[in-house]
């Protein structure tokens, strides 16, 4: 659709009065909690994150969260949405230094994927790697530490087991710290 390819041509400015004409659409045709209004809510919601517009985007994650939850029970193939919906604003909620909701709604998307894939699962390592890296944030390099070390093994080789290299290493007590 045009509202799509404005998205992919990096035309956000364009694209967004068109993804909120959608959406409107979509919630009055399909309804509220249907797959393709809540993919719209989520597109909408990353579009404005990508633009800067950090508490839209939030809001609109949050409101995404919400209607997924609603259905969650009923379409369990909605979780995966949900856990995901979860993680974009946790990270959002992270890079606006609201560590409390973003604790929050990373621990909730680690549990669905938990409870879904089991708790060695590659598909918790997103959410471990932010969890980590918000306590790093957070004043806690041991914590932080140890959290990605209990997870280095499950993370892909490449980025991930770097970002938890990293957190590993910034949590090391150096010999000199104390002094």
């Amino acid at each position: 659709n045009l509202a799509e390819l404005r998205r992919r041509c990096r035309r956000f400015a364009d694209a967004q009065p068109l993804y909120s004409q959608a959406l409107a659409i979509f919630e009055k045709t399909a309804g509220r909690t249907h797959k393709t209004t809540t993919t719209c809510m989520t597109t909408l919601a990353d579009l404005q994150r990508d633009r800067g517009q950090r508490e839209d985007a939030a809001v609109l994650y949050e409101g995404v969260a919400r209607r997924l939850r609603e259905v969650a029970e009923a379409e369990p193939k909605r979780r995966a949405q949900l856990a995901t919906t979860l993680l974009r604003l946790g990270e959002l909620r992270a890079a606006m230094g609201e560590f409390d909701a973003a604790r929050k709604a990373l621990e909730e998307s680690l549990a669905i994927c938990a409870a879904r894939f089991g708790d060695s699962s590659p598909n918790t390592v997103p959410s471990r790697v932010l969890l980590a890296e918000l306590q790093l944030r957070r004043g806690d390099k041991a914590g932080a530490a140890e959290a990605a070390r209990a997870v280095l093994e499950l993370a892909k080789p490449g980025a991930q087991q770097d970002r938890l290299r990293s957190i590993i290493d910034h949590g090391k007590v150096h010999p000199h710290a104390s002094q």
